[in-house]
């Protein structure tokens, strides 16, 4: 075969929480304290859902990596899809499961919180699926209490 290799999809959500500026126009202040917020709620996950925060690389904002990501981790995060660049880091980040399989990105250029899932079948595109409604229907149950 002259061609190999895999065909993969990425499933995406945008929520935006009502009330609060787009990243774009918030504040740096704006932007730690939802970045404190969802980085709170994301902190609950557990099982097949639990996972890890990434403040982008050169962020200060996120007290328990200060400097951000490093760049193995950057590495690691883009080579799956889930890393997005913008001009200042502050109060911006990607929390990831450890399988790669799903990312949230906090703060992101499109919206709060981007929901992306990972999918390399139909039958995983289904799973993407369920798996970006169950964490969307935890975001906003976590994101209602604060």
């Amino acid at each position: 075969d002259l061609f190999k290799g895999k065909v993969s999809s990425t499933v995406k959500k945008v929520l935006s929480v009502a009330g609060l500026k787009s990243p774009a126009q918030m504040t740096p202040d704006e932007l730690t304290e939802f970045e404190r917020v969802a980085t709170d709620a994301l902190g609950e996950l557990k099982g097949e859902l639990e996972g890890e925060y990434f403040p982008l690389a050169n962020s200060s904002s996120y007290l328990a990596k200060p400097g951000g990501m490093s760049a193995q981790e950057a590495e690691s995060l883009a080579v799956h899809g889930f890393l997005f660049q913008t001009a200042d880091p502050t109060g911006r980040g990607v929390f990831a499961d450890q399988e790669h399989r799903f990312a949230v990105f906090v703060n992101a250029p499109t919206g709060q919180l981007e929901l992306l899932a990972r999918a390399t079948s139909p039958e995983e595109t289904v799973v993407a699926e369920r798996t970006l409604k169950q964490l969307e229907t935890f975001l906003r149950e976590q994101l209602k209490s604060n």
